[in-house]
């Protein structure tokens, strides 16, 4: 391997660097911020095994609404902007 072969190797390296820097900063820029979006959070207890809702709809074994819970699911929560 010659000097200019660590050089190209080099320069190719800090190209790719530079173009995922640039493309990294553009893809994160068009997150919405301030809405409500559901995320899942711990149980409320260490013995809740049950399953996060994603959504506000009914369980699909006893129909319960999905905010309340049921014997099936954690009660759906949904996440206060800041």
């Amino acid at each position: 391997m010659t000097m200019g072969d660590l050089v190209a190797a080099a320069h190719a390296y800090y190209e790719r660097h530079r173009d995922a820097k640039r493309l990294s900063g553009t893809a994160m820029a068009n997150i919405p911020h301030g809405k409500s979006v559901a995320i899942l959070t711990r149980p409320r207890s260490a013995r809740d095994h049950r399953p996060m809702r994603e959504s506000r709809e009914p369980c699909p074994f006893c129909q319960t609404r999905g905010d309340f819970g049921c014997k099936h699911f954690a009660p759906f929560e949904e996440a206060r902007p800041v």
